[in-house]
């Protein structure tokens, strides 16, 4: 149950209680038969001492309605604070959204890389459809950036850009195509990768990935990539987003660490360096 939802449950039923104990206290007591003075009198020479346990034992109703009001109001409110202390604590969900968002501009730039290189065919997933509708649900992009973007419209196009870009390329293999599309190494070439424009990379040798679909890919890849730079720039609490960067860089670092130690090799296409 989500804290604002148990500190409405806490209060509606601190509500309840003192509600009962107010009309518990208030109402009419049954009346018993009264006893003569004679009686009276006989009852506390006998035992003297029953007046006093007596008055004790029954305190005031005004007395006892105090005291659960106290006892009421004090248990909710260190509860409520106790748990806002919790809260503040806690990473925030902007917070944990932009996170998401950085690893999922991360995971379009190595498919990005896997394309143009051609390389690790063998060790990396060998399908573009796959890759980018992993990116688009996996990292939650639709919810996270409606966290994020809150109402500014500029956030909002930036990110209806992304989305829009990543679902096009989906939109360019059919039903029967979904998982055929495989990444192979590129044709031996006179120049060098890096010589070659966008457009002019290498692609598969697969009758599924034509010159058109090509550039849709590349291109499409490319401009996201670009877009999430756009987006993560124009966010007005860049403090967070300098926190959240160094917080990825240090978890890539220890894990090209881990790897190194384990594995003694090299991480495979490993995110690109800007």
């Amino acid at each position: 149950m989500p804290q604002s939802d148990r500190c409405l449950f806490r209060l509606v039923l601190a509500s309840f209680v003192l509600l009962f104990s107010l009309s518990t206290a208030f109402s009419p007591l049954p009346t018993t038969p009264a006893l003569s003075s004679t009686t009276n009198t006989a009852i506390l020479n006998a035992n003297p001492s029953r007046v006093s346990f007596d008055l004790n034992a029954a305190p005031s109703r005004r007395a006892f309605v105090v005291a659960t009001a106290a006892s009421i109001s004090s248990s909710f409110l260190s509860t409520s604070v106790f748990a806002a202390e919790i809260d503040e604590s806690a990473p925030s969900d902007s917070y944990e959204a932009l996170l998401l968002l950085l690893r999922a501009q991360e995971s379009t730039a190595q498919e990005l890389n896997l394309l143009k290189t051609g390389k690790y065919k063998n060790f990396q997933r060998a399908n573009v459809k796959l890759a980018v509708r992993y990116i688009l649900r996996n990292y939650g992009l639709t919810t996270n950036f409606a966290k994020l973007s809150g109402t500014s419209s500029k956030l909002s196009t930036l990110s209806s850009s992304i989305v829009s870009n990543l679902n096009t390329i989906l939109e360019y293999f059919d039903d029967r195509n979904t998982d055929s599309l495989k990444i192979a190494p590129p044709k031996l070439s006179s120049s060098p990768l890096s010589a070659l424009k966008a457009d002019e990379f290498p692609m598969p040798e697969n009758p599924d990935l034509d010159n058109s679909k090509k550039k849709v890919v590349i291109n499409g890849l490319s401009k996201t990539v670009e877009l999430f730079d756009e987006y993560f720039g124009a966010l007005e609490d860049q403090d967070m987003l300098a926190k959240a960067k160094q917080q990825v860089a240090d978890e890539n670092e220890k894990n090209k660490q881990e790897y190194a130690e384990f594995v003694k090799t090299d991480i495979i296409n490993i995110v690109p360096s800007k």
